[in-house]
């Protein structure tokens, strides 16, 4: 039950719950002993009493009749004792009546009142001649103390018989009600005790399940706020509540930072692969522009030998031949490496596109754990809020709620820091793209100035090949070879500076890479 409550107020209203019918039986059965004590004082406050007393109001006006009945012998002037004789009489017949009405239930009881009525009835006929003054002197104290007295005696005497019958009968009532109390109170007790024992148990064990679970989150959540956690480690999910829910989608963040991070790596070793390969190409273009370079020269010196030395034109001519075909070739071969340094040119801004595609990527990650940290603020705060509603119970809960507050405000420290690492990683992504379009923009020239070199090489060799035939255009053929020689020449230059300017980017490459390749070693993937 507690495994499959979709929240945390669920958890505690179960445990709640279960306390709670614990302590409901157990006032139900206190109160089933105040009801069975109920229906005890009933019978002692409506049945036994009352018939008690019914006993002693006889008993009393039985008393009140013989002594009106004195006064009326002995006092016969007094005009009150004759009102006092009938009121007592009546009196002693209102109190029969109750007494057999409630004794109805009780046979032998209302047998014994009715035996009094009778014998109470018989007084009543031995008092008519003393009260209605018929008799003489002798005759009247005769009957008064050898029928009247006796007969009253035997009356009074099954009065207190019944009296002293009822008042033991009242005692037994009292002592079984005060067993029954004493043994319903002792019940309850027990049931109370125990109650309260398995309501604090079940709370105690929702708390400590509530609280290593929230231990397991906080110890995975400070782990990635370090800056060095275990990418591989995942929360254990117990259940449907809010907890679950919030390790769910921790596990899912940290899933997410394992494959980011681990393309990430892939792509700064990709990048640290290109730097080095464009690396080598720019040594590789060095040597080929210092190899042009050397050979313009000598180009040069050929044209100045040529134009000082007309005379031996037919024996320069196989010579600028070789040399032309030497130059086509170096032409070719700067024209390969060009080609090769524009196509690593782009293979580097497809690389830096990746990059950036990567850092986009993980502003939005930032921006979901961003949200995360948001809504685990929110809602330490709605719990804080539930917390102290709860009083004293919801203390505990109040702190855990601050810690999941201070949790959340340390995955939005983290990431801060993150979109820090990616805007200097973009602001080093927009330097070294800007690099790469220079160096791809002077490698394309380069190779403009290349093609025409190569075109100029050829006209040489067709002019060297018609040299025999058209010797009078000697001088001016020789004066266009110094001019793309000359071109050629700068152009030498500006591709060293390229090559240069390719090396230093290569270099600013392999550092990004290296520092990329250190943040993502800090997490383990």
């Amino acid at each position: 039950m507690f495994a499959q409550a979709r929240s945390i107020g669920t958890r505690l209203l179960a445990a709640t719950g279960a306390a709670g019918m614990l302590f409901s039986a157990a006032l139900a059965v206190a109160l089933w002993g105040l009801w069975t004590g109920r229906a005890t004082f009933r019978n002692y406050a409506e049945e036994q009493a009352p018939e008690l007393l019914i006993y002693t109001q006889l008993y009393a006006n039985g008393l009140q009749t013989g002594q009106a009945l004195r006064n009326i012998v002995l006092d016969p002037t007094n005009p009150k004792a004759p009102q006092n004789y009938e009121a007592a009489v009546k009196e002693f017949g209102d109190a029969m009546a109750s007494g057999l009405r409630i004794t109805a239930d009780t046979p032998d009881r209302q047998a014994a009142l009715r035996q009094v009525q009778a014998r109470w009835e018989a007084l009543l006929a031995l008092q008519e001649p003393l009260k209605a003054r018929s008799l003489d002197q002798a005759a009247t104290l005769k009957l008064l103390n050898q029928q009247v007295t006796p007969a009253w005696r035997d009356i009074r005497q099954q009065l207190l018989d019944l009296m002293k019958a009822q008042q033991a009968r009242m005692a037994q009532v009292k002592v079984d009600s005060l067993n029954r109390f004493g043994q319903t109170m002792a019940i309850a007790l027990v049931a109370g005790l125990v109650a309260g024992a398995l309501g604090t148990l079940l709370l105690i064990l929702t708390i400590r399940n509530l609280q290593r679970r929230l231990g397991d989150l906080h110890s995975a959540m400070a782990g990635l706020a370090s800056g060095k956690g275990d990418l591989t480690r995942r929360i254990p999910v117990e259940g449907q509540d809010e907890i679950c829910g919030i390790s769910a989608k921790a596990n899912q963040l940290t899933e997410f930072y394992q494959g980011f991070f681990g393309r990430l790596g892939l792509n700064a070793q990709g990048i640290a692969s290109g730097s080095t390969q464009l690396s080598a190409t720019s040594e590789s273009l060095s040597s080929t522009a210092a190899q042009l370079d050397a050979h313009t020269q000598a180009t040069r010196t050929t044209s100045q030998s040529m134009a000082a030395a007309m005379d031996t034109l037919s024996a320069s001519l196989e010579e600028v031949m070789a040399l032309v075909k030497q130059s086509r070739t170096l032409a070719d071969s700067s024209e390969q490496a060009i080609q090769h340094g524009i196509t690593t040119g782009q293979d580097t801004a497809r690389a830096m596109e990746d990059i950036s595609h990567a850092t986009s990527e993980m502003i939005k990650a930032v921006s979901v754990i961003q949200e995360i940290a948001r809504q685990t603020n929110l809602l330490s705060l709605n719990a804080a809020i539930e917390a102290a509603k709860a009083g004293a119970m919801g203390k505990g809960f109040a702190v855990v709620a601050e810690e999941v507050r201070k949790l959340a405000e340390r995955s939005a420290q983290a990431t801060h820091q993150i979109n820090q690492l990616i805007a200097a990683t973009d602001e080093a992504l927009g330097k070294g793209t800007v690099t790469v379009e220079a160096t791809t923009r002077a490698l394309q020239e380069i190779h403009a100035h290349m093609a025409d070199a190569s075109e100029t090489t050829g006209r040489i060799g067709a002019s060297a090949g018609e040299q025999a035939r058209i010797t009078r255009d000697v001088a001016g053929l020789v004066d266009q070879v110094s001019g793309d020689v000359a071109r050629n020449a700068a152009a030498s230059h500006q591709l060293s500076a390229t090559v240069s300017e390719v090396a230093d980017t290569a270099a600013e490459l392999a550092r990004i890479a290296e520092s990329i390749r250190g943040e993502v070693g800090s997490f383990r993937v």
